[in-house]
């Protein structure tokens, strides 16, 4: 999965959210400036991008493309496990 684009990139925090069942990315420009977060929202059943709130923030169009670019990599890997855990499941149930 790529994580580094030409003015930002994205570093997995899942390490401080045990609990949680999906990934957790900050955004983060060049400078090391925290842009927002990517993180799972359920009550839209997709990644989404939150905005970081403590300062002025703006973004290109191609910024923009590149944290879409991110989500929907994200998804597509979610897509990829859940039909992964399906076959190991359908599998384990005709062994029975």
């Amino acid at each position: 999965m790529n994580t580094k684009y030409k003015h930002i990139y994205f570093r997995d925090m899942s390490q401080y959210y045990p609990k949680r069942k999906t990934s957790t990315w900050l955004c983060i420009n060049h400078s090391e400036v925290k842009l927002g977060t990517v993180q799972w929202n359920s009550g839209w059943r997709q990644y989404i991008f939150i905005p970081d709130q403590t300062s002025e923030l703006m973004f290109s169009a191609s910024c923009l493309d590149d944290i879409g670019h991110f989500i929907k990599q994200l998804m597509s890997q979610r897509i990829t496990d859940k039909k992964q855990i399906e076959r190991i499941s359908k599998i384990k149930g005709n062994q029975r």
